[in-house]
């Protein structure tokens, strides 16, 4: 069963403890360890205690997690890494799938278990390596998440445009599209951030997308059988689409929270990160949380 709240009235206490959390991080020197798997995916680990791995979206890299790896690592093993054709991970050069490339990143970074955060297409990721490698999964986290085989009711005008330069082979072209879109806006102050990582990871564009082989290509089939509690994250801003596909996961996972974070769009994290943070430790610790009002 699920259930849905806004967060407009998220107590102050659980803003501190996300408060807390980040200057802890600022003030406590940490070592982070580097690796890279044998299939070429990058990845990094930082910080002591329960795992947690985040997976960021496509067009982006693991850069966009820069503010929760440091605030989660005081508490938590935070581990990030850059999927495939991203960042510094390999290219696509033959069959593979983002299940796979993820256990190889727990398997590298000795986490036999961990919760999952994924945001847009990294909630995807997180979804269907849940239901491939359940006892895997200690909690799943999915914000704006994308979800595989739910189709579009309508395609956006900076869409077509995008889709039109690919097809002539503008890969930059197509990226510049994209960062420019409503998907990618973000408040004054992070713009520049997130049009680097578009454009960094342009080389997207050029890969085969016809060698991916999905280990759960009928998830939307499968919602009941994902085991973990989950917490289902969107903005209110977000596209009609998005949260649709949000709703859909909620009414389908049985152990599922649907929060809707008021005055925020697609890339959530950077929205609205103080609420964001707040929501992934009351989640991830939920014996800690400060009780909400009415609870």
């Amino acid at each position: 069963m699920s259930h849905r709240r806004a967060t407009g009235g998220m107590t102050a206490a659980l803003l501190l403890t996300a408060a807390v959390a980040a200057a802890a991080s600022a003030q406590q020197p940490r070592s982070v360890v580097h690796g890279r798997t044998p299939g070429g995916i990058a990845w990094e680990a930082a910080g002591q205690g329960p795992p947690v791995v985040l997976i960021h979206g496509s067009n982006l890299d693991r850069r966009l997690w820069d503010a929760e790896s440091a605030a989660l690592a005081p508490r938590f093993r935070v581990i990030r890494f850059d999927l495939r054709a991203h960042g510094a991970s390999d290219d696509i050069t033959g069959p593979w799938s983002f299940v796979a490339d993820l256990a190889e990143v727990m398997d590298a970074a000795r986490a036999p278990r961990a919760a999952l955060v994924g945001l847009s297409a990294g909630g995807q990721v997180a979804l269907e390596f849940t239901l491939a490698h359940s006892d895997r999964v200690t909690r799943l986290v999915l914000a704006a998440p994308g979800v595989r085989g739910l189709r579009m009711t309508s395609i956006p005008l900076w869409m077509e445009v995008m889709m039109d330069r690919l097809r002539t082979g503008d890969a930059e072209g197509a990226a510049r599209t994209l960062a420019d879109s409503p998907v990618m806006e973000v408040p004054a102050g992070r713009q520049d951030a997130v049009r680097a990582m578009v454009l960094d990871n342009s080389r997207l564009f050029r890969q085969n997308p016809a060698l991916e082989r999905p280990e759960v290509p009928d998830a939307l089939a499968r919602l009941g059988a994902v085991p973990v509690p989950t917490l289902i994250l969107t903005g209110a801003l977000d596209s009609p689409d998005l949260r649709r596909a949000a709703d859909t996961l909620a009414a389908g996972i049985p152990n599922a929270t649907r929060v809707v974070v008021p005055d925020a769009g697609h890339l959530l994290n950077l929205w609205a990160p103080e609420t964001f943070l707040a929501e992934l430790f009351a989640f991830l610790e939920p014996d800690r949380a400060p009780p909400r009002p009415g609870t």
